[in-house]
Order: C-alpha cells, then structure tokens, then sequence
C-alpha cells in the first residue's frame, strides 16, 4: 500500500463517524448571526449591533445550557450544586456588563478573560482538583473512568479554550470589521466541535494504561 493511499485511508477514519453537532450548539451561532442581521436592519451602528447581538446569544447559550448542567448534575451528585449558582450569577453579571458599557472592545476583553479563567480551572483539574474533575468530567455512581483519560479530557477542554482566546484576540488585534467578527464567532464553535472529536481520536491514551 502506497504512501498516499494510506494517508487516505487515514482521513477517511479520521473524519468518519464524527458526532453531530447538537442543536444547543448551534442555537448561539444562529442567534448571534440573526439578532445581528435584524439590528443592522434596522439601521443601528455596528458596534451598537455587535455588542446586543453578541448579549443576545451568551443569554439564549445560558437558557439553553442551564437546565441540561442542571439536570446532570442531578443525576451524578443527587442535586444541583452551589457552583452552578454562583457561575449562573457571574454570567449575568458579565451580561450586564456588555450592557451597560456598550463596547465591543468590552465584549471581547470579558470572552478573553473567561477564556483564561477556564483554562486555568480545567489546568487545575489536570493537576489533579477533585472538585474540577468531578464537576467537568463526573463519573456517575458504578461506573468507572479511567483518570488518565478524565485528565485528558481536561487538558483537550483547555486546548479548545485557548483556541477560542486566540481567534477573539486576533480579531481584534487585526481590527476586522464586525459583520467579519460575528461570522466569525458564529463558526467557531462549530469548527472546534469537529476539532475536538478529532484531537479526542488522535491523541486519546490507551485506557488500560495505569495513571502515571
């Protein structure tokens, strides 16, 4: 077998059976890009239109992800924990941030920061905090999950976090124009989906490995 028939074969594997994106995944994208297209409709001024858009989408995400966290949690811990609360408080803080100060800059500043801030989290769920692990990557009750791959898990959740600061502190260092940023936007969650499930394939350890 040749050289570029395995590497087709490869690929092939590679991208086969990759799972689909879910629609609490894409409702963001189609709201930040229909809210945008609706303002700009009605004649506000770009970055006006950004930032209430950009608003709009994070406040459908935490709708739609909430009562998901929520009844997951449940089923691992037997109830919703405290940090749920606290983190659900803190989104709508950041929220009304964005709101008030009406600046795109704003807005993207506070993705980098809670870009930042997760990867630091899922870094100290890496270097071994229960309580990160078991909120991030739970294990429910008779079940068992190797702590090698719960560890990477963590350290591919940090990856896509990073990935994410880098594409918003691009956009802005290159000052593109804010139609520009909120394709932009939009796509990326989609695109490090497929990412993901594709690192998750290439790199996944070997499961019968004792941790290190």
């Amino acid at each position: 077998m040749d050289l570029n028939q395995r590497f087709r074969i490869h690929m092939r594997y590679l991208f086969s059976n990759l799972p689909p994106v879910s629609w609490g995944r894409l409702i963001m994208p189609l709201a930040f890009i229909g809210s945008w297209t609706l303002l700009r409709g009605f004649s506000f001024a770009p970055p006006i239109a950004f930032v209430w858009s950009a608003v709009f989408a994070q406040f459908v995400q935490i709708w739609v992800v909430l009562p998901v966290t929520v009844r997951r949690h449940r089923s691992v811990f037997g109830r919703a924990s405290q940090a749920t609360s606290w983190a659900t408080c803190m989104i709508i803080g950041l929220l009304g941030i964005q709101v008030w100060w009406l600046d795109p800059m704003v807005t993207h500043r506070l993705v980098s920061f809670c870009c930042v801030s997760y990867a630091m989290l899922m870094w100290w769920g890496v270097k071994g905090d229960t309580m990160v692990r078991d909120r991030f990557v739970p294990v429910r009750q008779g079940r068992d999950l190797p702590e090698i791959f719960r560890t990477h898990l963590l350290k591919l959740y940090a990856l896509m976090s990073v990935l994410v600061l880098a594409i918003n502190e691009t956009l802005v260092a290159t000052e593109t124009a804010f139609h520009i940023r909120v394709v932009v936007l939009s796509i990326a969650p989609i695109c490090l989906h497929y990412t993901f499930y594709v690192l998750l394939r290439q790199t996944c350890p070997r499961l019968d490995e004792e941790d290190a």
